[in-house]
């Protein structure tokens, strides 16, 4: 008799103890969600960094290589003429006659909106305007006519798609800042 007591006993215990009360699913389910949000959470903000990172990275290469253009037209640059701080006349012997200016290429930078562009003009004449980039916001050509140098300043804006703040989009901004050494006089206009 006291075996069936026991067995009964058991059985009013896990009788007790099946199934799940409506409780512990709110529970189960209110813990799950807030998992899931904070997944979401980590998810959208890594892809706002990558959308960033990669805009900077754009910015720094489209600014480089316009930074590296420049650079070697105004390192082998015969005569420069400043016209605006947004305007640089550069004058390349690129048929190694120094004595000879006729025959030299004309190189013109100048900021067009937010286009900076690159006009060659050979010493025949027929200008072949290129655009070496359309994301800059700022340019500054200034010449330090004693010192035989240019200093130009580059500032390259980028919208970062799909990122929005305050229903604004978010701009990254990268400015760069070079000194170049002539080997001829700079003039300003």
């Amino acid at each position: 008799m006291e075996r069936a007591k026991r067995i009964i006993l058991r059985s009013d215990v896990f009788r007790s103890c099946s199934g799940v009360n409506i409780v512990e699913l709110m529970l189960a389910v209110v813990l799950s969600s807030l998992v899931f949000i904070a997944v979401m959470m980590i998810d959208v903000s890594s892809r706002r960094f990558f959308k960033s990172a990669s805009a900077q990275s754009r910015i720094a290469s489209d600014v480089a290589f316009i930074m590296e253009h420049m650079q070697s037209n105004l390192k082998k640059g015969t005569a420069i003429n400043r016209i605006s701080a947004e305007h640089l006349e550069i004058w390349v012997d690129e048929l190694n006659t120094p004595s000879v200016f006729s025959d030299d290429t004309k190189y013109e930078y100048q900021l067009s909106g937010s286009d900076l562009e690159c006009i060659r003009t050979p010493d025949g004449g027929g200008a072949q305007t290129t655009v070496l980039s359309s994301d800059i916001s700022f340019l500054e050509f200034n010449v330090v006519p004693d010192a035989h140098m240019v200093n130009i300043t580059i500032t390259g804006c980028r919208k970062v798609t799909g990122v929005k703040i305050d229903d604004a989009f978010k701009y990254e901004y990268l400015t760069l800042i070079s000194g170049v050494c002539l080997r001829c006089k700079a003039g300003q206009t």
